[in-house]
């Protein structure tokens, strides 16, 4: 039995801390996941979202399946494309990267590894 995944599905403000909407959701379906964040997205009118995902997930911009979460273990992901669907609910600017390199991005910015040259970031 595969247990419910938290998802945090979105934060809607202009500062990393000064958030001033967010939502989680308690699923472990895509279909579910995505209708949430589209319900919640709905609610504020943005230009753009920046969406990050647990890979394998192809970023490459010039390939035809940009943006589909590859084969993985996590029922109801493997194969989804995650950028079409979210392409289709909002139809406005989305920006797609991999939640370790915004793991990462955020600890240098704001976190422990403030004001590091080189580092290396293990997930």
């Amino acid at each position: 039995m595969l247990r419910n995944w938290d998802y945090k599905i979105g934060c809607i403000g202009g500062q990393i801390q000064k958030y001033k909407r967010k939502s989680r959701v308690f699923n472990k379906y895509a279909k579910c996941i995505m209708l949430e964040i589209k319900h919640f997205f709905l609610k504020f009118k943005q230009k753009s979202i920046s969406r990050e995902s647990f890979g394998p997930i192809n970023l490459n911009k010039n390939s035809s399946t940009y943006g589909k979460i590859l084969e993985i273990p996590k029922a109801n992901w493997g194969n989804y494309n995650l950028l079409e669907q979210l392409r289709v609910d909002h139809k406005i600017i989305i920006y797609l990267y991999i939640d370790v390199n915004i793991a990462c991005l955020t600890k240098h910015y704001y976190g422990a590894i403030r004001n590091v040259n080189s580092y290396s970031y293990n997930y």
